[in-house]
């Protein structure tokens, strides 16, 4: 399967989660997504809200106060994953684009949510890890988004645990890396010549 390199889709998901112990498996209930282009500039930044089966009408506490999103928010603004899968394929195009998130959670959790529910996944073979990624270049495990984007001189845009601005989030620190490299790359190049 080609894989096209117009631009990196960047996906961070919320699910269903408690304070204390589990209830039931998570589900999925927002794709925070964007596009990151080749040229630095992110787009089409997005949340896609998807309702729960087993809590459709029913959030933590604890997962409205860190997500942001209430049972209304789903009830107007939601669609059923499968819907959400869907929207994803046909307005990102994951399935024949590298995919990038903070972490392997979100790919391992449509992975697993896909194959609960006897869909395909939305997602092709070609991921990023920017967390590891960050860990390889500096050498050491990264602490959190916010940490990193802060010794990135960045601030975190907009809110922690939305879907939407931690994917906008990830796709900045993703280019920070990326521009490093390209930097690395060149002044590599130059010294080459002046040998």
């Amino acid at each position: 399967m080609a894989c096209k390199m117009d631009y990196v889709v960047v996906l961070d998901l919320e699910a269903t989660c408690w304070a204390g112990v589990k209830p039931a498996p998570s589900e999925i209930i927002e794709f925070g997504v964007c596009k990151l282009h080749r040229d630095g500039k992110i787009t089409d930044k997005r949340s896609i809200y998807i309702w729960p089966l087993t809590y459709v009408n029913t959030l933590s506490p604890y997962c409205t106060s860190l997500t942001g999103i209430t049972v209304d928010l789903l009830k107007k603004h939601g669609m059923p994953f499968d819907g959400a899968c869907n929207t994803l394929t046909k307005d990102y195009g994951p399935k024949h684009r590298i995919v990038a998130a903070w972490g392997n959670y979100d790919r391992i959790e449509v992975y697993n949510q896909c194959k609960a529910l006897g869909l395909t996944t939305p997602l092709g073979p070609h991921h990023i890890n920017v967390k590891e990624l960050y860990a390889f270049m500096h050498g050491r495990k990264p602490r959190g988004l916010g940490r990193i984007l802060k010794e990135a001189g960045m601030e975190f845009i907009g809110t922690p645990h939305s879907g939407a601005d931690d994917a906008y989030n990830t796709a900045r620190l993703l280019d920070y890396i990326r521009r490093g490299f390209d930097f690395g790359l060149n002044e590599y190049h130059l010294l080459e010549r002046k040998r």
